[in-house]
């Protein structure tokens, strides 16, 4: 089972232009020591990485919100803003109306898990379209 902290860290270097690097200057750790968690890279001794109560509150004074729904796995929706304009223009015309529908539905209730879930996961398919 992965770690929530590593699930949060994974969420939070995908949101960021730069991803991990970005995270790692700007809370001053070692780009690679956020590699190896995301990454899942063991220890010499056989563990599997994890945060470091340091690395964790430079997170939190860096990204207040960092860990929100961690526990849960729901997507805090500032996770895919910066995406779904890019995302949405590879939806096909035929299905856009869902996806405005979904998009509306999701501004009347902007802490609805479910329907973020749903948003998500109908754009997971288009994500990787060129």
């Amino acid at each position: 089972m992965i770690d929530p902290n590593t699930k949060a860290l994974k969420r939070l270097c995908e949101s960021q232009k730069g991803g991990y690097k970005a995270v790692a200057l700007k809370i001053g750790a070692h780009p690679m020591t956020l590699y190896q968690v995301i990454k899942g890279i063991r220890h010499t001794s056989g563990r599997v990485r994890s945060l470091g109560s340091d690395i964790k509150d430079r997170l939190t004074k860096a990204y207040p919100a960092w860990r929100r729904d961690a526990d849960s796995g729901n997507l805090p929706a500032a996770v895919i803003v910066d995406d779904l304009a890019r995302i949405l223009m590879k939806v096909p015309e035929a299905k856009r109306g869902e996806m405005e529908r979904l998009l509306a539905n999701l501004a009347q209730a902007p802490d609805s898990a479910i329907l973020l879930r749903t948003l998500v996961k109908s754009l997971k398919v288009y994500e990787k379209r060129k």
